[in-house]
């Protein structure tokens, strides 16, 4: 019996099997010519750039935080929602 994940991966690898990713620099190859813009950057395009230390400001002032540590509280969720999405 083939698991159901082993047919996708067969599937995917067959519509895609001109299209190589190299995970140790993280980079997409498409016929051997490197993929200039990541998939990351295509969608951050469609998206205004987040403005953080106005957005910072105002949720402070809302709640009573200082700048600084709402700035740092972020910087930290950054990196664990960074981390475990690199894990997938």
């Amino acid at each position: 019996m083939i698991h159901f994940n082993t047919l996708i991966q067969r599937e995917l690898n067959s519509k895609f099997k001109d299209l190589k990713f190299v995970e140790k620099t993280h980079k997409y190859y498409l016929d051997g010519d490197p993929i200039e813009k990541s998939v990351s950057k295509l969608i951050e395009s469609f998206y205004k750039k987040f403005e953080a230390d106005s957005v910072a400001y105002g949720y402070a002032k809302k709640y009573g935080y200082d700048v600084k540590d709402v700035k740092s509280a972020w910087k930290g969720e950054n990196k664990i929602a960074i981390t475990q999405g690199s894990k997938t």
